[in-house]
C-alpha cells in the first residue's frame, strides 16, 4: 500500500515524540471578521465570547466580530465524537485507526495521534500507516517500535508491561498518563481521562466561567501492585496535591471509578489552587461528593466513558438511610479532608456527601441548583463556608433544610 505510505508520511512532523510543543499549544486561531487573524490558545468560549491567551496577555472576543474559531480543544471534542460514533469495535480495526490518528495530527493532536496509531498497531502489528508515521523499522522479516531505547517487535506491543521502568508514557490535550497496564488499556485510558474531563467542564465551565488548565494533569496508573506507592488504609487511588500526581492500583476491577474519583479531585485543584489569580477552594463535602458523583454515574466501556450523575446511587442513598446516627447539616458542611481518611464511618461521610450534593442538583426537580452554582461561584472566589452556604441558598432554618434533605434521601431511596 505505497500510497499510504506516502500518505502517512506527510504528518510525521506533527508527531514530535507525543509532547506537546509550545508553538502547537499556543496555534489556536481566531479569524475574525474583519480578516484578521489571532494566534494564541482558546481557554474559553461559550455561546457569547471566546477567550484568547497569548503568552501572559488574554483577551476576549465578542461572538458577533468572530468568523471561525480553530483550537485544539474544539478538534479534540470532534475526535472523541468520531471515535464515539464508531463504538468499541474500532479498538480492533487497523485502518480505521489509522485514518483517525491522521485526523488528530492534522488537527494539531499529537499525542491523541501517537496514542490512535499505537493502538492501529495492536490491531494490526502491520498497519503500513502507523508503521510509516511512528517510524518502526523492518529487521529479519518483522517489524519494531522504538519505545525509549528499545526496539520491540510491534507483534510484543500487546504484552504486560513487567516492569514500572518499562511504562508507557501517554500524552493528549489535558493529560499525561504513565502506564505498565497492557498498552491498550493505556490508550483506553487516556482517552477516558479525556471524556471525564469534557464532562466535567460541561457541567461547570459556562456556570462558573471556567478557564481551561495551564498544566497538563499527570496520572499515574499501575497495572502491578509492586509499582504501587503503599499508603495507609488501604487506599485504591489518590491525588497528592504537592507533586501535582494522580496515582491509580488499576490491578483488580473496578478501578476505573476510583480513577475518575480522583480525576475530580485532580480537576478542582488545577482549576481553583492551580489557576491564575484564583483565590478559591472546594470544600470537602463537595469535592468529595462531586467525586463520588462522577465515579457512580460511570457508564461505557473502556475508552468510552460516559457519565450519568442524575441517576441517584442506591449503596449511598441507602447507607445514609440505614445509619442509626447520620451527621446532621452542620457537621456534613464542615467536614475535612482527613475526616474521608478516618476509621470511624467514612462509609457514611463519603454517602453523606453524595446525597447532598445530589439534593442540592437534582432533588426536587433540580430547583436548588441554581442556588448550588451560585455557592460554587462562591467557593470559587474563596468563599465556601458554612454561613456562605446559608446565604447562597438562602436558608433560614437549617432544621429546615436538613429535614427537606433527608426527606428527599429516604423517598429516593425507597424508590431504588
Amino acid at each position: 500500500m505505497p500510497s499510504l505510505l506516502l500518505f502517512a508520511s506527510s504528518f510525521l512532523l506533527l508527531l514530535p515524540g507525543a509532547i506537546s510543543s509550545d508553538k502547537e499549544i499556543e496555534s489556536d486561531t481566531i479569524l475574525l471578521s474583519t480578516g484578521k487573524s489571532k494566534t494564541g490558545r482558546v481557554v474559553y468560549e461559550d455561546d457569547e465570547v471566546v477567550i484568547l491567551r497569548n503568552r501572559s496577555k488574554t483577551k476576549e472576543y465578542e461572538r458577533a466580530e468572530i468568523d471561525q474559531v480553530d483550537s485544539r480543544v474544539r478538534n479534540l471534542n470532534e475526535l472523541l465524537d468520531r471515535l464515539a460514533s464508531q463504538g468499541p469495535a474500532i479498538m480492533t480495526n487497523g485502518d480505521a485507526l489509522a485514518e483517525l490518528a491522521q485526523f488528530a495530527a492534522a488537527s494539531r493532536l499529537s499525542g491523541e495521534s501517537e496514542a490512535l496509531f499505537l493502538a492501529a498497531l495492536l490491531a494490526n502489528p502491520e498497519q503500513p500507516v502507523a508503521l510509516e508515521a511512528l517510524g518502526c523499522r523492518e529487521r529479519k522479516g518483522s517489524w519494531q517500535y522504538k519505545k525509549g531505547s528499545k526496539w520491540i517487535r510491534t507483534s510484543d506491543l500487546a504484552l504486560a508491561v513487567e516492569n514500572w521502568k518499562d511504562r508507557w508514557e501517554l500524552r493528549s490535550v489535558h493529560y499525561k498518563v504513565e502506564s505498565n497496564q497492557p498498552l491498550g488499556q493505556a490508550v483506553e485510558s487516556l482517552f477516558d481521562l479525556e471524556r471525564f474531563y469534557r464532562a466535567f467542564f460541561e457541567i461547570f465551565q459556562e456556570e462558573l466561567h471556567l478557564f481551561e488548565p495551564e498544566e497538563s494533569m499527570d496520572f499515574m496508573l499501575h497495572g502491578d501492585n509492586g509499582s504501587y506507592p503503599e499508603t495507609t488504609g488501604g487506599r485504591k487511588g489518590w491525588f497528592d496535591s504537592s507533586d501535582l500526581l494522580t496515582h491509580v492500583n488499576a490491578t483488580s476491577k473496578p478501578w476505573r471509578d476510583t480513577m475518575f474519583h480522583e480525576a475530580t479531585h485532580h480537576m478542582f485543584h488545577m482549576t481553583t489552587v492551580r489557576a491564575k489569580g484564583s483565590k478559591g477552594s472546594i470544600p470537602a463535602w463537595t469535592d468529595e461528593g462531586m467525586a463520588e458523583m462522577l465515579a457512580t454515574g460511570l457508564g461505557g466501556e473502556a475508552g468510552f466513558a460516559t457519565f450519568d450523575i442524575a441517576t441517584p446511587d442506591a449503596k449511598h442513598f441507602r447507607t445514609q438511610t440505614m445509619a442509626d446516627k447520620p451527621h446532621d447539616l452542620s457537621r456534613t458542611l464542615n467536614f475535612k479532608a482527613d475526616d474521608y481518611r478516618s476509621s470511624v464511618g467514612p462509609a457514611l461521610k463519603y454517602a453523606q456527601s453524595y446525597t447532598l450534593v445530589w439534593f442540592v442538583m437534582y432533588g426536587n426537580n433540580g430547583e436548588r441548583f441554581p442556588a448550588f452554582m451560585n455557592f460554587m461561584r462562591s467557593a470559587y472566589e474563596g468563599k465556601s463556608s458554612a454561613t456562605q452556604f446559608q446565604k447562597d441558598f438562602d436558608i433560614d432554618s437549617k432544621d429546615k433544610f436538613e429535614e427537606e434533605w433527608f426527606e428527599v434521601v429516604s423517598s429516593t431511596s425507597a424508590s431504588l
